[in-house]
């Protein structure tokens, strides 16, 4: 690999954690009434979207080969919602995100930069030769695009509320 790749990996890094960041800085702004009220009628509340992030940075740790889940139990309720099983409050779910973000973090900092463009369990062998963007770094790009996507979903609580 050369410099540009890691330039590259730090580049996505970089936007990976400030992201984190700012949904971090929105969560604390957040009131226990707002955390718990829908984003529009019958739609996602905020602890929910919360909850939803952690839970798809937990499966990351297994899509890059970094460890087991932390709270494989919660899938049914934050990934594929069917309604047989419920959420966890809110208190719980925003630990899971600070739990699941320290703990994926402190996993991907141990890959090296040949690590991040190897393939991600999700993709074979096969599809890997013919298709190599279908890497580790680029299932942090997509994660990132989606934190992004529910990040400007919690903005708008705030509007809400306050209007």
């Amino acid at each position: 690999m050369n410099t540009k790749d890691g330039l590259f990996v730090k580049m996505v890094m970089n936007s990976w954690q400030a992201t984190q960041k700012s949904i971090n800085k929105k969560i604390a702004s957040l009131s226990e009434e707002e955390l718990n009220s829908p984003i529009l009628p019958g739609k996602n509340t905020p602890a929910w979207i919360i909850g939803h992030l952690a839970t798809v940075n937990d499966n990351i740790a297994t899509l890059l080969e970094l460890g087991p889940k932390l709270k494989p139990e919660y899938e049914k309720a934050l990934i594929h919602p069917d309604g047989t099983v419920k959420a966890p409050a809110a208190a719980e779910m925003i630990k899971y995100w600070h739990d699941s973000n320290a703990y994926i973090n402190e996993k991907m900092a141990s890959l090296s930069i040949e690590d991040w463009f190897s393939r991600h369990t999700a993709v074979s062998a096969e599809d890997f030769a013919k298709e190599p963007h279908r890497n580790k770094l680029n299932v942090l790009m997509s994660r990132t695009n989606h934190l992004s996507h529910h990040l400007g979903q919690l903005v708008l609580i705030k509007n809400k509320v306050e209007a």
